[in-house]
C-alpha cells in the first residue's frame, strides 16, 4: 500500500511538472504591448495605420486622422518638404513607443509621403522598437525575410509582407550568437500593395522558414561574420 501511494505521488508530481512546462512553452494570450497597439490596424484592411491606407487615403484625410490619434502629438504635424509632398508627425509618448532606446529626435517622428502631383498617401514610414519574435507572433509569419551586410559590420534584416504592403527591418551586430527572435526592429514601412517595393538588393534572400539559432549561425557564416 505504501509503495502504491509513493508511486501515485510521483506520478502526480510528474504530471504537475509537465503541465507547468507546457504553460511556459506555449505562448499565452497576453495583450499586445503599447508599440504593437500603435501598429495594429484593427478592422482597417491592410496596409493601414491609424486609419490611413496608402493608395486610398488622401493627405488631407491623413492629417485629420492623425489629429485624432491618441499616439500622435497634434502640434508636431508639420510639412516635411518645401514641395509639399510629405509631412511629419511625432509620437505623443516616445518613451513608451521606443522603449527608452536612445535615438535621434528625427526617429521619433512619422513620415507620410505622397507622389508629386498626387493627393493620395503613398508611403508611411515610422520608427518603433518591437522584437521580431513579438512582431511575428502578432502579425503572423512574413512572406519572406532578407538579410544583408551593412558597412561590412552590421546585419540588416527585413521582414517582408508583400500581401499586406508591409515591412519591418532591424540592424544588429554581425555575430553568430544572435537569435533572430530577440532582434529588435526599428523601421516600419507601409506601401500600397500594387506599388510595393521589395528589399532585394542584399546578399541573402530567402523564403520564410521560421526563426532558429541554427539558421542564424548559418547566415552569419555565409555573410562571414
Amino acid at each position: 500500500m505504501f509503495r502504491v501511494a509513493v508511486c501515485l505521488s510521483l506520478l502526480m508530481i510528474g504530471l504537475a511538472g509537465s503541465v507547468a512546462a507546457i504553460r511556459v512553452l506555449v505562448p499565452q494570450n497576453t495583450p499586445p504591448s503599447v508599440p504593437l497597439q500603435a501598429l495594429d490596424p484593427g478592422a482597417c484592411q491592410m496596409p493601414c495605420w491609424q486609419g490611413i491606407r496608402p493608395g486610398i487615403t488622401t493627405m488631407k484625410e491623413a492629417v485629420r486622422l492623425l489629429l485624432a490619434s491618441p499616439y500622435i502629438d497634434p502640434k508636431s504635424i508639420q510639412p516635411a518638404y518645401n514641395e509639399g509632398i510629405a509631412f511629419t508627425a511625432c509620437w505623443k509618448q516616445p518613451d513608451q513607443l521606443m522603449r527608452s532606446v536612445v535615438v535621434d529626435i528625427t526617429d521619433l517622428c512619422i513620415l507620410i509621403e505622397n507622389r508629386p502631383g498626387e493627393e493620395l498617401v503613398n508611403t508611411i514610414l515610422l520608427n518603433t522598437t518591437i522584437p521580431f519574435g513579438e512582431f511575428v507572433m502578432h502579425f503572423g509569419p512574413p512572406g519572406r525575410y532578407v538579410v544583408g551586410r551593412v558597412s561590412g559590420r552590421d546585419l540588416f534584416y527585413v521582414l517582408e509582407y508583400p500581401q499586406l504592403g508591409m515591412q519591418y527591418d532591424a540592424f544588429t551586430e554581425c555575430h553568430n550568437a544572435a537569435h533572430t527572435l530577440t532582434v529588435t526592429g526599428r523601421t516600419y514601412v507601409l506601401q500600397p500593395i500594387d506599388h510595393y517595393v521589395a528589399q532585394t538588393g542584399w546578399e541573402v534572400i530567402t523564403q520564410w522558414r521560421g526563426f532558429g539559432s541554427r539558421a542564424t549561425r548559418n547566415l552569419a557564416m555565409r555573410l562571414r561574420c
